[in-house]
């Protein structure tokens, strides 16, 4: 793992200090639990909503998200149905161009217009696209 030097608050060090010797962790592995622990909510809280959380002024109440049960047999059947019928990739991207493995030359790419629907067979040498003869 790689590590660096970085400037933290002497106060932060030091409440990082006594917690960590409640936790039994050392100071520089307390530093690096908060820092995972704020990585891993900070897409789902924000600062403000952080400091009104420290201050008594909002609570966080944890719920179980209801997920629904997924069969995977019948994600890949309707994948493998929409390859079939060549309805995958417009479903996969949304991109104008795209490329597909040919189905009539093995070994080759189809380039895909998918706004015209014109198709090159060919494969890529030295990152450009050749169209095969």
């Amino acid at each position: 793992m790689a590590t660096i030097s970085l400037r933290i608050d002497s106060a932060l060090v030091l409440e990082a200090e006594r917690e960590a010797g409640i936790k039994n962790r050392s100071k520089a592995k307390q530093l690096e639990y908060w820092a995972m622990l704020g990585k891993a909510i900070s897409s789902k809280l924000s600062l403000a909503d952080a400091f009104t959380i420290a201050q008594g002024i909002k609570e966080i109440k944890l719920e179980p998200i209801q997920s629904i049960d997924i069969n995977s047999d019948d994600i890949f059947s309707n994948l493998e149905n929409d390859r079939e019928k060549g309805n995958l990739a417009p479903k996969v991207t949304s991109a104008r161009i795209y490329y597909e493995a040919s189905r009539s030359r093995p070994g080759f790419l189809d380039k895909v217009n998918s706004v015209t629907g014109e198709r090159q067979t060919g494969q890529f040498t030295n990152g450009k696209f050749l169209v095969a003869r």
